[in-house]
C-alpha cells in the first residue's frame, strides 16, 4: 500500500495503519525518514494498547530517536507491551531490570521476565535466562539448567 494511503488511514485512527506508518517513517521506506513523526504514530497506536507500537515506542525512548532519551518511559512502554505478551518486550524488560534502567535493579524481576519470554522460544531471553542460572542471579546457581 502506498504511504499516503497508510497516512490517511492512520489519521482516521486505524491502529494497524498507525503502526505501519510509524515503521515506514522509522525506516525511511518509501518516505523521508523521520523519527519524530514515527514516534508520533507509534504513540497514537500505543495509547490504543497496540503492543507492537508500545514496544517500538519503548525502543525509541531507550535510544532517544525522535524523542528525548528517557529510560523510565522506555521501561513503562515496554512493560505495557510485555504484560500483553509481546515476547521481545518481555525479554527487554528483563534486561531493564537486570541493569536498573528506568526501573529499580531487581534480578528476580529480570529472571521472571526472561523466563516468560524464554518459554515462548525467544532466543535472547533463553540466553539471558541461562546466564541468570549460570551466575546464580536470583536463582540457585545451576549449570545444568543454564545449559538447557
Amino acid at each position: 500500500m502506498h504511504p499516503s494511503r497508510w497516512r490517511s488511514l492512520a489519521k482516521d485512527g486505524h491502529i494497524t495503519a498507525q503502526v505501519q506508518l510509524g515503521l515506514l517513517l522509522y525506516a525511511g521506506d518509501g518516505v523521508r525518514q523521520n523519527f519524530a513523526e514515527a514516534a508520533k504514530w507509534f504513540r497514537a497506536a500505543a495509547l490504543q494498547e497496540d503492543q507492537r507500537a508500545q514496544f517500538n515506542l519503548a525502543a525509541m525512548y531507550e535510544r532517544g530517536l525522535g524523542v528525548t532519551r528517557n529510560d523510565s518511559l522506555a521501561a513503562q512502554w515496554c512493560r505495557r507491551a510485555a504484560e500483553q505478551g509481546h515476547t521481545g518486550a518481555q525479554a527487554r524488560l528483563g534486561y531493564f531490570y537486570s541493569k536498573g534502567l528506568g526501573v529499580d535493579h531487581d534480578e528476580a524481576e529480570a529472571t521472571d521476565w526472561y523466563r516468560s519470554a524464554a518459554l515462548q522460544n525467544h532466543p535472547a531471553a533463553q540466553y539471558d535466562l541461562g546466564l541468570q542460572y549460570a551466575n546464580g542471579r536470583s536463582v540457585d546457581q545451576n549449570h545444568t539448567t543454564a545449559a538447557s
